[in-house]
């Protein structure tokens, strides 16, 4: 780690050269990852950056230094002021890789006073303009009055906070990140087969985002105007994801979204020791785009998909391929980790479980919950999980492991299971604990799980739920059927095509420009209409199975139908599962807007009784909810984001039959309420 070879020189170039290969060290050991900054109008955070490696700097060369000349600090810092926004400007993108190659090397230890120069120079980089007043204003005998006997813990204490400081800088409240996606074909290998995907930055699962509350991201794609766009993430802190929505891309095009707390703030449970991903996803031995288009054009259902992963990898109960890269997370005993899992799979609820051990759920959809112990938990296609995650066990080998809830009956899924590991630093044992997953069809278990859930209201983010209800909906969301066309043959029941509607419309896609331009531009007229129900056309026994196959009620119309709200209206729409052609759990997922999941039931919605069951004091908050089977949901949110947002079924099976619609919702007639204009760059046809 150190030098011992060093050259007849000053005793502090020796200690110098020491600093800096601790933080070469330091940096290397934390895993930093190489980013590129974007520092162009951060100066203020420069100044601040360079506050904490000041105090922390007072320890190592005495406190006295500091204070006897902190007014004579005061008016250099002022004069350099100037210098600083001189060196963003100069230097607008620093790539931390290159900071880090000009302390490590051997050069370092041979010129007298280029340590010092080099240490200088990464803390400017760093933004500690403070260090540079120390050096000029004490020399080298700053260094030379180190008490060396305790040198080592308080460099390694430097090497730790410049790496977090590397970190913050990046992502910290208020700064702008800058994110470059480069979407291309991969060669990549799975089930012992190789398959070309899509997939971003040449990897699968695809990049994780990282920020914290309240900064932007740049350059980036999120719910509104497609391409390259800026946004705010304020208001939330936990687990998101991104992903593609052009037919089944997402099966590999996707990753984590992950926002923490901004500077000054915490979480409010206990500080874990480290954060993990865990990324649930859907393998084809296939082109995606061609299994969905092969059942599309026949209208029949698609090929289930051949494997679930975790991580990107299927695991080890493939029996077909023997598997040589399950995903591994070493783990330290008695510590707290929290995981943050997230459901990437297109057409499959997914049980997670980790053998022998309790989870503590403590966030969903990037949204503070109360603290709530589980064994298992079930996620959605799209829905996020935050867990802690003590590692209390014997040191050893156990399967983190997936496998899919089947809510709809006689329908035939993959049932596999996908499996990763937990392994404890210096386990012994070679074959991991398997754990006991809920069997394929526990609807008990899956409704215990997602009804439990309330929200935490002492979060800073916690919103009252919203007691008067401007626009009250009552949507039947389900499958059906179309009719198959002229001079075609279709593979669906009766001889037609499969279907999903809400209320009984079937949505499609316009396809001559997208819901959104043509709000902004006001020329909705052939694109869409603002005619979708508050009601379903027909009232019926909806989770009856004796009506399951009743033509008359199967067959839906194709429409692009939109509700419209005033902005900031609050909404109250009750989801209605219906039992045509089956019952299923399905996942609606609301776009640019949390909803308050109000209450949860089976059978249908009885509109006398079962308001008395709404919590409306700490209910669960989120952007995606499995409605359950053959049963009923209650959600309630304020339409405070204009724009046209879709809200569909999140499994991709249903999307293109028509289980989905949009909202639109209007301007609110302030420059903060308004529909920014698309970014410079986006296409016009």
């Amino acid at each position: 780690m150190f030098r011992s070879d060093f050259p007849p020189q000053k005793e502090v170039q020796k200690k110098a050269c020491i600093i800096t290969s601790v933080l070469s060290f330091s940096f290397s050991v934390l895993r930093v990852p190489v980013t590129v900054l974007r520092m162009e109008g951060t100066s203020a955070h420069l100044l601040k950056s360079g506050n904490q490696v000041f105090q922390t700097l007072s320890f190592v060369i005495g406190e006295e230094h500091v204070d006897k000349h902190t007014e004579k600090f005061i008016n250099w810092k002022v004069q350099r002021q100037h210098d600083m926004i001189k060196l963003i400007q100069t230097h607008s993108k620093i790539q931390l890789s290159h900071v880090l190659h000009a302390i490590h090397g051997k050069v370092l230890c041979y010129k007298p006073h280029l340590p010092i120069i080099v240490f200088v120079n990464t803390i400017k980089y760093l933004g500690a303009s403070y260090f540079l007043y120390i050096y000029r204003t004490y020399g080298t005998k700053s260094f030379t009055n180190l008490n060396f006997s305790t040198m080592g813990s308080w460099l390694f204490s430097i090497g730790i906070l410049l790496a977090f400081l590397s970190f913050s800088l990046s992502t910290t409240s208020g700064a702008i990140v800058e994110t470059s996606f480069q979407v291309k074909n991969l060669t990549t290998s799975r089930l012992c087969q190789n398959h070309v995907i899509v997939a971003v930055n040449g990897s699968l699962p695809g990049p994780t985002l990282r920020v914290k509350e309240g900064m932007e991201c740049s350059k980036c794609e999120v719910n509104g105007w497609m391409g390259l766009n800026t946004f705010n993430l304020t208001g939330q802190v936990g687990t998101l994801w991104w992903h593609a929505h052009t037919q089944w891309l997402r099966a590999t095009v996707y990753g984590a979204l992950i926002i923490r707390p901004r500077d000054g703030q915490k979480y409010p449970f206990v500080k874990p020791f480290r954060e993990k991903t865990i990324l649930l996803g859907e393998w084809w031995n296939g082109n995606v785009i061609d299994v969905e288009n092969s059942a599309l054009a026949t209208g029949v259902a698609p090929n289930n998909s051949d494997a679930y992963t975790i991580n990107g990898w299927p695991g080890d109960f493939y029996p077909s391929c023997p598997s040589n890269k399950t995903y591994t997370l070493e783990v330290k005993p008695r510590k707290t980790y929290l995981l943050r899992i997230i459901n990437a799979a297109l057409n499959g609820h997914l049980f997670f479980t980790i053998a022998n051990h309790t989870m503590t759920v403590v966030g969903a959809d990037a949204a503070y919950t109360n603290p709530y112990p589980t064994d298992v938990v079930i996620l959605g296609p799209g829905q996020t999980t935050d867990v802690l995650l003590t590692t209390n066990q014997s040191p050893g080998l156990y399967y983190m492991a997936a496998r899919p809830y089947a809510s709809a009956i006689g329908v035939t899924i993959n049932n596999s299971t996908t499996t990763a590991i937990l392994a404890y630093k210096k386990a012994r044992q070679t074959t991991p604990v398997l754990p006991i997953l809920p069997a394929l069809n526990d609807t008990p278990t899956a409704f215990r799980l997602e009804s439990n859930m309330t929200a935490l209201v002492t979060s800073p983010f916690w919103v009252p739920v919203p007691l008067t209800v401007d626009e009250s909906m009552f949507v039947t969301i389900g499958l059906g059927l179309s009719v198959c066309g002229n001079n075609q043959t279709c593979g669906g029941i009766f001889g037609q095509r499969m279907a999903a509607s809400m209320n009984n419309h079937s949505f499609v896609l316009p396809t001559r420009i997208s819901m959104l331009e043509a709000f902004f531009r006001n020329a909705t007229t052939g694109v869409y209409t603002t005619d979708f129900p508050n009601q379903p056309p027909l009232v019926f026994d909806y989770t009856n199975t004796i009506n399951s196959f009743n033509q008359t009620l199967m067959m839906t119309p194709k429409r692009t139908s939109v509700k419209q709200f005033k902005f900031n209206a609050t909404v109250q729409l009750v989801f209605q599962n219906t039992a045509l052609i089956g019952i299923e759990n399905h996942p609606m997922h609301l776009h640019g807007m949390n909803f308050y999941v109000l209450a949860q039931g089976f059978g249908n919605y009885d509109p006398q009784n079962d308001p008395q069951k709404f919590n409306l004091v700490n209910p669960q908050e989120r952007n995606t909810l499995g409605v359950p089977t053959g049963g009923w949901a209650v959600i309630r949110f304020r339409a405070n984001n204009p724009g046209v947002w879709f809200i569909h079924c999140h499994l991709d099976v249903h999307l293109p039959w028509g289980l989905a619609t949009a909202f639109e919702v209007e301007n609110g007639g302030t420059p903060q309420s308004t529909l920014p204009p698309p970014p410079s760059d986006f296409p016009r046809k």
